[in-house]
């Protein structure tokens, strides 16, 4: 995921956006080694080849640094399952739109893990529940199935998948993305050969 400056970034000069991007890929680096709340600005400043001047310049604290990769990452992931290739219009397969989710977080994975952190990764709901929905519905329309059963596993898979995902962001040996997708992909298909036997 490339970084698109936020609008207060947008106003500085190359030679600004250099050193926010420097203290940026310096977050990450320590990110991978251990908690957020065990970084220091100074360890971050140092890392970064700046003073702790320079990064209160930019930053007012490393939650600051932190949030402004959450709401970047959120709004990446929320476009990315919003696009055509992931709407209803041209709706893909369960399988196939799991598979695209798992290997977009797996690709920014501190990035991910931050969202999860953040108790934002329910606004990612919506844009789940929308690319799902049809194929609840097409399934519910074949099988006569009462819409409320239909809703209610669809909340269960929903909910489901995020524990999942939150679990796998914060897993010290976590498991490859084809596994995890996999694991989800049964999942769903158990909950909806469970939702075809629903009584009527």
């Amino acid at each position: 995921m490339e970084y698109t400056p936020t609008p207060t970034a947008k106003s500085l000069d190359r030679r600004q956006l250099k050193t926010r991007q420097s203290i940026r890929t310096a977050f990450l680096a320590l990110l991978r080694d251990k908690p957020i709340d065990r970084i220091t600005v100074s360890e971050l400043a140092i890392t970064a080849n700046v003073n702790r001047k320079t990064f209160y310049n930019h930053y007012s604290s490393i939650q600051e640094v932190e949030a402004e990769f959450q709401q970047e990452h959120l709004n990446w992931l929320i476009t990315l399952l919003s696009s055509p290739s992931a709407g209803s219009a041209a709706s893909p397969a369960p399988s196939t739109f799991i598979a695209s989710s798992v290997n977009a977080m797996a690709q920014n994975w501190e990035q991910s893990r931050l969202i999860f952190d953040s108790g934002q990764c329910h606004r990612l709901l919506p844009q789940f529940r929308d690319i799902l929905l049809p194929h609840f519905y097409r399934l519910a329309d074949e099988k006569h199935i009462p819409p409320d059963a239909m809703l209610y596993t669809l909340e269960y898979v929903l909910h489901g998948t995020l524990a999942i995902l939150h679990s796998w962001t914060h897993s010290e040996h976590p498991l490859p993305p084809e596994h995890i997708s996999s694991l989800l992909t049964g999942l769903l298909r158990a909950s909806i050969a469970t939702l075809s036997h629903a009584p009527n």
